[in-house]
């Protein structure tokens, strides 16, 4: 039983290092060119794997971007609508990957 909550805290070490690899490598891709890039979007594809899509589509990659591209550029845009506009996204899906990237974020914290 000690092995087993052993192996379970390792893995979680592990998948949040992967997160916050993945997050700061995407970041870092947006804050210099917010566009979908080939290098750019196989940042997001990994940011997208890490947070448990294992296969994302055009569209997350564009929310990703909107929700990277708004943090990264905060001056940028005055409205949350203005984010996923510039990047033909739904409000839906930006505030869903939103979510999950703040609720990674703050688990990667603690």
């Amino acid at each position: 039983q000690n092995l087993t909550w052993l192996y379970v805290c390792v893995c979680y070490t592990h998948m949040a290092s992967l997160l916050s690899t993945a997050l700061e490598a995407a970041a870092a891709i947006v804050l210099e060119e917010p566009s979908l890039t080939s290098p750019c979007q196989k940042a997001l594809r990994r940011l997208a794997n890490a947070l448990g899509t294992p296969m994302p589509t055009q569209a997350t990659f564009r929310a990703l971007l909107a929700v990277l591209d708004q943090r990264t550029h905060p001056g940028k845009f005055a409205l949350d609508k203005d984010a996923w506009g510039a990047h033909g996204v739904s409000r839906k899906s930006f505030s869903a990957w939103r979510r999950k990237l703040n609720q990674a974020s703050l688990s990667d914290e603690t």
